[in-house]
């Protein structure tokens, strides 16, 4: 059973994701990150979204430049959430900021 569990996990890591190659502004998005700023990369505009999703993706695209953008965008990004934390609300950003940090390829950094 536990071979079987780890071939499955095995056949997981060796998943290919299909990331789009023009990004607009974003900083650079490597391959395992696409599962979790999927959200940022499908074309909609802002002004078709609700005020929960907007928020969403504001929290999505700042945390993509903190996390692969160079050291001034990181800045400039890590200020901005930091001083919107409370129009954002303790749930968005968690509901963001959690499934990063658990991700494998931060662990791994760490």
């Amino acid at each position: 059973m536990l071979k079987c569990i780890s071939f499955f996990f095995f056949f997981l890591s060796l998943q290919e994701f299909d990331v789009p190659k023009d990004t607009g502004d974003l900083p650079f998005t490597k391959p395992e990150d696409f599962q979790h700023f999927a959200k940022l990369l499908d074309n909609k505009a802002d002004e078709d979204l609700s005020n929960e999703e907007a928020k969403e993706r504001k929290i999505m695209r700042l945390l993509l430049r903190i996390k692969n953008g160079t050291p001034p965008m990181r800045k400039t990004s890590l200020r901005q959430i930091t001083e919107k934390a409370r129009e954002f609300g303790a749930d968005a950003l968690f509901k963001q900021i959690l499934p990063l940090l658990m991700s494998p390829s931060v662990i791994k950094n760490l």
